[in-house]
């Protein structure tokens, strides 16, 4: 026990020296093996060895085991199947600091436990040239590996050591759980071949066994029906007792056990979250790569000295302002430089076909995501009529068919029996196939209306383009193109959480959101003023950019593109929220009568388009006027039924509402509105025009003049108010 204690409180890279002392002991003892293995007593035991039918280098390897496991009953162990060797490219293991401590120090001192106390009186600095030395022998270790894995001997060791571990399992796993496994019955021709070997090697003693078993199956083949039906129905029975053990026994522990020991092991799906994909496209090896910034720049600048991570960041932070100010100018410069080479590397084949190919990764596992997330509980599709035959006939062949080896052979035969069947004999699957599929109808309809497939079909619609964004609005979406930012556009400013954020990222500060928003709050006032202060002397800056920047001519052009590709963007998102839906569908323009004509005609001419369109043009401008008149009539009446349509397709909330949010977009509203004002203005100047020209003539004729002029002018602004109430009435129109 105490032996014990002083071994646990060993170092555990002490503990691996001892292990590599035993490891080269154990090779020592292989190599005397080897030796003993050419003596005349180990040839008798190898002899004695097969007579038992033992794997020999078990008995060699693990001989106290091997005599327990003979006592139980001759199982053979797992350790029998033995693991590939390692090859020779196998990258060698890296070694530790206190393992290359050691290495240097066993020739000076012989005691592990000596050299381990020395290395915990060594200072950080003394141990620095070993930490190195294992860093750099890691990263050449993990380099090797990563080519080793990749190279074709690589593949193939993984390969067999996974196959070889898998055996090993499932062995374990019978030896443990199977005992009490029912056995299997011999096929009928096997136990005939059995019962008549004996007398076939006395008729046949010349004849070697291959030979002899293809004769009795010849005698096997031409035995009358009934004398192998008998056998036959003897291996029925034989077989029916066995599979009702077998259903018993899949019942007991035993079976679940050895079912969950060999199953392989997969990544554990959780609730609500998508099942793994693989990773995504390789990054090509010219893509250029992410700059570090300022304080992994120094930190990297730094490795080597032994310190940690927040030595470096107090480091860091105790620098002078213009230290800082080189670093994070070299950092913004790596990053433009990044930037650049990226939009070059974008323009390449191979940077066209990568996001190509990360668009395509990016989209498959959206979709796997969703499906994942919400189609968990989809009815599953019921089988048709040949898969229903399948399931019930397959266990029957197989039982009737021994000589049929393998999937292929039992399917043929399944075929060939389903293809003799007469209808009346298939109508028993037909009919199981329709009641299935009725139920599978049903369920799916119920579940169609849960929310999880709502949620399902949105969500598909978004990724494929497709649903409320369909259709003219999603391609006026996707072709409005951003007018391209000139380089002298002014850039707005960060806010002072966010310049607190890249000096509390630059430092080493880790952690998300969170994180960031409770650090900012312990600041207080007090702490934020310095980064308020920063954030609104940059904003005040940027405001001055901005008014200089929109003086230029430049910048002008900039502006009015951006305003109009706002309007269209609004425009564009306001179609696909209230018209988007499949029940709001404008009416298809009718064609007009040329254009029936032209459909009616066009069967019949051959050519090029040029050619057949300049004939049926020449055929319909000397049309008779009275077969003209047909097609006007079809165009007329087509024409009466679409704008019937169209005044119904207006009158919907939905368009109402579309249209006036795009007049609100556009500035028509406001326009409609400043019309509707002049209007009354000129109606009022108008009344009060007619008032004074009334009273300065006076009564009698003047007076009857006044009166007619203000009749008349009633009649006018009758007619005015009579558009403003038509206006008016549309605005309400809309408005509802």
């Amino acid at each position: 026990v105490a032996a014990k204690k002083e071994w646990l409180a060993l170092p555990r890279p002490v503990r691996d020296e001892f292990e590599v002392k035993r490891k080269e002991s154990m090779e020592a003892f292989k190599a005397a093996c080897q030796t003993y293995m050419q003596s005349e007593l180990w040839q008798e035991y190898v002899k004695e060895a097969k007579r038992l039918r033992i794997p020999v280098r078990s008995l060699l390897l693990h001989q106290k085991k091997i005599k327990k496991t003979l006592k139980k009953g001759m199982k053979q162990p797992p350790s029998s199947i033995a693991l590939p060797k390692k090859p020779e490219e196998y990258p060698r293991k890296p070694k530790s600091a206190l393992q290359l401590f050691t290495a240097e120090k066993k020739g000076e001192v012989e005691s592990l436990v000596e050299i381990s106390k020395l290395w915990e009186n060594l200072d950080a600095e003394g141990r620095a040239k070993y930490d190195e030395a294992a860093a750099a022998e890691q990263k050449e270790y993990e380099t090797e590996m990563q080519a080793f894995k990749a190279s074709e001997a690589g593949k193939t060791f993984i390969r067999e050591t996974s196959s070889a571990l898998r055996r090993r399992r499932i062995l374990a796993a019978k030896n443990r759980y199977l005992d009490d496994l029912p056995k299997k019955p011999k096929s009928a021709i096997f136990t005939w071949m059995q019962k008549n070997m004996e007398k076939a090697k006395k008729e046949n003693p010349g004849v070697k066994g291959s030979e002899l078993r293809k004769r009795l199956d010849t005698q096997w083949r031409s035995l009358e029906p009934a004398e192998r039906e008998a056998v036959q129905e003897e291996y029925r029975e034989e077989y029916k007792k066995y599979e009702e053990m077998m259903a018993a026994f899949k019942e007991s522990d035993n079976w679940k056990n050895f079912v969950k020991a060999t199953k392989a092991k997969t990544t554990k799906k959780v609730k609500g979250k998508a099942a793994p994909v693989p990773a995504g496209p390789a990054k090509p090896e010219g893509m250029p790569k992410k700059p570090l910034n300022a304080f992994m720049s120094f930190c990297k600048a730094q490795s080597g000295t032994g310190k940690k991570l927040g030595e470096l960041s107090k480091m860091f932070h105790e620098l002078s302002q213009e230290e800082k100010t080189r670093l994070n100018e070299e950092a913004e410069a790596a990053v433009k430089q990044y930037q650049e080479d990226l939009a070059a590397f974008d323009k390449t084949d191979v940077g066209k076909k990568y996001q190509r190919d990360l668009a395509a990764f990016s989209k498959k596992k959206r979709l796997a995501d969703i499906k994942s997330k919400y189609m968990g509980d989809e009815p599953k599709r019921p089988p048709n009529a040949f898969q229903l035959f399948l399931q019930e006939k397959r266990p029957e062949v197989v039982r009737d068919h021994p000589e049929l080896k393998g999937l292929g052979p039992v399917m043929q035969k399944l075929t060939e029996i389903w293809k003799g069947l007469s209808e009346e004999e298939k109508s028993k699957y037909t009919d199981a196939e329709a009641e299935k599929r009725t139920e599978y109808n049903t369920a799916m309809e119920e579940f169609m209306k849960s929310p999880n497939y709502r949620k399902y079909q949105s969500s598909l619609n978004k990724i494929m383009n497709t649903g409320r964004g369909k259709g003219k609005a999603a391609a006026q979406k996707r072709k409005i193109p951003e007018p391209v930012a000139p380089a002298n556009l002014p850039k707005k400013p960060p806010s002072g959480q966010f310049l607190y954020n890249v000096d509390f990222r630059q430092q080493g500060g880790k952690g998300g959101l969170k994180e960031l928003s409770e650090a900012w709050l312990k600041l207080g006032a007090e702490g934020q003023k310095e980064y308020q202060e920063r954030a609104a002397a940059l904003e005040r800056q940027y405001e001055k950019d901005m008014a200089a920047f929109q003086k230029t001519a430049e910048g002008k052009k900039y502006l009015r593109e951006k305003k109009t590709a706002d309007v269209k963007s609004k425009v564009a998102k306001a179609k696909a929220k209230f018209l988007g839906s499949a029940a709001i569908q404008e009416p298809k323009r009718p064609q007009s009568s040329y254009f029936i004509f032209v459909q009616e005609r066009r069967s019949g001419f051959q050519g090029s388009l040029g050619e057949v369109s300049k004939q049926l043009t020449q055929l319909w401008s000397a049309l008779p006027a009275e077969e003209r008149k047909t097609y006007d009539d079809k165009a007329a009446e087509l024409k009466q039924k679409y704008d019937e349509d169209m005044a119904a397709y207006r009158n919907q909330p939905a368009v109402k509402s579309y249209n006036r949010v795009v007049n609100n977009i556009t500035g028509k509203a406001a326009q409609q509105a400043r019309a509707k004002a002049k209007a009354k203005q000129a109606k009022a100047k108008a009344a009060a025009a007619g008032r004074g020209r009334g009273a300065g003539r006076g009564a009698g004729r003047g007076a009857a003049a006044g009166r007619g002029t203000s009749k008349a002018d009633s009649d006018s602004d009758s007619d005015v108010m009579g558009s403003d109430s038509d206006d008016s009435s549309s605005d309400d129109s809309d408005s509802d």
